[in-house]
């Protein structure tokens, strides 16, 4: 987010509080994000704002955050990287 930063610190606050949000939202219901993965159903993607994704899994006591990817990322590459 240090782009975003530099450009629009106002935008980067924005920003971050879209992604606390969403990341507390799916805390609680971690299945509501869209599948990343169809062979592995806790690998979830979340996107925020059309800026930023947030790749993660989750088990029945925590979620856990993979990497936080930026609009213009290759996702096929991210996806064979996890394999």
């Amino acid at each position: 987010m240090t782009g975003i930063a530099l450009e629009s610190p106002q935008g980067a606050r924005a920003v971050e509080a879209a992604m606390d949000r969403s990341i507390d939202r799916v805390y609680v219901f971690p299945e509501s994000a869209p599948l990343f993965d169809i062979d592995r159903p806790t690998l979830r993607i979340l996107t925020i704002r059309r800026i930023a994704a947030v790749l993660y899994t989750f088990d029945s006591h925590r979620l856990i955050v993979l990497r936080v990817l930026y609009a213009r990322q290759d996702l096929d590459a991210v996806r064979d990287s996890l394999s």
